[in-house]
């Protein structure tokens, strides 16, 4: 996924969440997990921070959401 938020260098790795105000399974925590931080990227004047889909992640483990 490419992103707008700002990465650099040391932040491979990292989880990535996003606000989620329709979170109804845990109605007072708005963050959701998007995936984990893999890289920056320049293209053209703009940076954009790439990670990789939790659900990817998931599926290449063979894991499940809790």
């Amino acid at each position: 996924i490419f992103t707008s938020y700002t990465g650099q260098s040391g932040d491979s790795g990292g989880i990535v969440f996003a606000f989620n105000s329709h979170n109804t399974l845990y109605p007072n925590q708005y963050l959701a997990t998007v995936g984990i931080h893999k890289a920056y990227r320049h293209r053209g004047d703009t940076i954009y921070s790439v990670c990789v889909k939790a659900g990817n992640i998931n599926s290449a483990f063979g894991l499940s959401r809790y």
